[in-house]
């Protein structure tokens, strides 16, 4: 245990903002980019990863502002008090089990690419206490350590996979070839989010109709994305009842992050592709599939319209949860998660705002819900954490009790052997169909002359 949490404070003490450049400089190295290109690819990507997150960070404390004077103003409640996402991490640290998902979810993620079941090497590995964290809770409902493990790590693979399904409409949507996320509440939605884009692909009329702040190319600055996020702000403001001075920062704040935010997307999807294109030019060359690269979640976030459209459904989901029957989810300290729920629902929406918001509403609903039924274990967790602090009342937290994949496996493991058997049988389905998958793209790279001709080892729109 001595070695583990050794190995954790290395990775928590570098943080992703540290430790993915370094990941990436070493992986420019091995696909031979040159010492010189590789330093300055990982200096790119860390740079812009840190303006990212503080930029984030600022709009985020702007956004928890608005939605507190919101529901002062309308007196919204659920009855159930929402915390910020370090007390869930505070949660996760005071169980074991975070420090045996760290390596373990290494090993297991080398054993899929050496079974070649994935394509995706999680360079995310800050991110991992979000897995550990849904164990901390089936540690707290079953009572037995290794039950909450078990969960953890079939939770680690799995969002591997999502990762990996839809790692083509995230590369489309950030502009970095093969690079995905693997962030668990931002995978979280994402087969319901595809469940309803496929629905709405079924539509005439509206599955042809698309319109993408990251694709407007005119010189009209009224569909200019910084335009769209002032007037957004100052109506958004001036409803939940800021003060005129308080309405005008909350909108400069966001116009700003929508004038800013996507240009160092696009500085940091240079500096990745410029690493990953090689190595998948490696990969190719060797008959084997590109490898994709999960990074921090916090570089989808900044896409245009992945940010407007998360802003938008701030006070569509708090309106939401005061009108839901039976919601115990308000968002407010943690209405930031929003932010890295929009990534996938907005990739799979093809980059359509009016797409990404429809589907994104529908996509807090299950998220509130699922908060909702995680409410009393979060309860209970946090009130034995700090009894002073959290012993009466109900607390939770969007990240990640309000995640329909941790509710999936709480649930799961709630029937104990039985439940934990069933979900390891369903992993062990997903990582065969993943594999399935990656033989049938391998065979289409291979012999594109048997595929068809909209088919890509790259594109799998099969999926």
């Amino acid at each position: 245990m001595d070695f583990l949490h050794s190995l954790y404070d290395i990775v928590s003490g570098l943080g992703s903002f540290l430790l993915i450049p370094v990941f990436i400089f070493l992986i420019g190295l091995t696909a031979k980019t040159g010492f010189q290109r590789a330093g300055q690819c990982a200096l790119a990507v860390l740079g812009s990863t840190v303006a990212i997150q503080l930029l984030l960070n600022a709009l985020s404390a702007q956004l928890v502002t608005l939605v507190d004077t919101m529901a002062e103003t309308y007196s919204l409640s659920t009855g159930a008090a929402n915390l910020h996402w370090d007390a869930a991490a505070r949660i996760t640290f005071t169980s074991d089990i975070l420090y045996y998902v760290l390596p373990a979810a290494i090993v297991l993620n080398l054993l899929l690419l050496l079974c070649r079941a994935t394509r995706v090497l999680n360079l995310d590995l800050w991110s991992l206490w979000q897995a550990a964290f849904i164990g901390t809770l089936v540690q707290q409902l079953t009572g037995v350590m290794w039950y909450g493990l078990a969960a953890a790590l079939m939770m680690v693979i799995l969002q591997v996979l999502l990762a990996d399904v839809f790692a083509a409409p995230v590369s489309r949507l950030t502009g970095a070839q093969h690079i995905t996320f693997t962030q668990s509440f931002a995978v979280g939605a994402s087969p319901l989010a595809w469940l309803v884009n496929r629905l709405l692909d079924c539509i005439p009329g509206l599955r042809d109709r698309r319109f993408s702040l990251e694709h407007v190319h005119s010189k009209n600055f009224l569909l200019e994305p910084s335009l769209w996020g002032l007037a957004a702000g100052l109506l958004m403001g001036f409803a939940a009842g800021l003060a005129p001075y308080d309405a005008v920062s909350f909108a400069l704040v966001v116009a700003g992050c929508l004038f800013a935010l996507p240009r160092l997307l696009r500085v940091f999807a240079r500096a990745a592709t410029s690493v990953t294109e090689p190595l998948a030019a490696r990969c190719l060359h060797r008959g084997r599939l590109p490898m994709t690269l999960a990074v921090n979640a916090a570089a989808g976030a900044a896409n245009a319209t992945a940010l407007l459209s998360a802003v938008i459904l701030v006070p569509v989901t708090v309106l939401l949860a005061a009108v839901l029957p039976g919601n115990l989810v308000l968002p407010q300290k943690d209405v930031a998660m929003l932010l890295y729920l929009m990534i996938f629902v907005t990739a799979l929406s093809g980059g359509c705002l009016l797409r990404s918001l429809f589907t994104g509403a529908l996509c807090s609903v299950a998220m509130l819900y699922s908060g909702t039924l995680l409410t009393y274990l979060f309860s209970n967790a946090a009130a034995q954490l700090d009894a002073a602090a959290y012993g009466a009342g109900q607390f939770n937290t969007l990240c990640n009790t309000a995640n329909p994949l941790g509710l999936l496996f709480v649930q799961g493991a709630s029937f104990g052997l039985a439940g934990t058997a069933a979900l390891a049988v369903l992993t062990l389905g997903a990582i065969f169909l993943s594999a399935r998958r990656c033989r049938r793209l391998t065979a289409r790279m291979r012999h594109p002359e048997h595929a068809g001709p909209d088919s890509s080892a790259q594109e799998p729109a099969d999926n």
